[in-house]
């Protein structure tokens, strides 16, 4: 195994913990490297499912800023789980580019619960 790769496991792996500082260092930890393993962190939401955990990982990857990932964040607004569809919108709306933005207006206009 790879520095690389046992660094991103031990982030996810703290991450995962149910306890909120443990959580909150994996994801302090992978902060700073998260535009370099978002590619891995949008694998780990398209096959968790545990919804807790599942956004988490969409947190994380809002914070990449990567238009690429906008697919990902407009299909998990389709999400029963409401962390999950909240966390997809902050991503969408704090995105760089307006394209996020754009994808969160037509979202909360049909869907008027999410407009606060």
């Amino acid at each position: 195994m790879t520095k690389r790769n046992h660094f991103f496991l031990k982030c996810i792996e703290l991450i995962r913990s149910d306890d909120p500082m443990t959580f909150e260092d994996g994801y302090h930890l992978l902060l700073p490297k998260v535009k370099e393993y978002g590619d891995e962190i949008a694998k780990l939401i398209r096959t968790e499912k545990n919804p807790k955990i599942k956004s988490k990982f969409v947190e994380l990857l809002g914070a990449c800023d990567d238009a690429k990932f906008i697919p990902l964040f407009k299909d998990l607004l389709n999400s029963e789980d409401h962390d999950i569809v909240t966390w997809s919108l902050s991503s969408l709306e704090n995105l760089s580019t307006g394209e996020g933005k754009k994808v969160a207006e037509e979202f909360r206009s049909i869907n008027p619960k999410w407009l606060e």
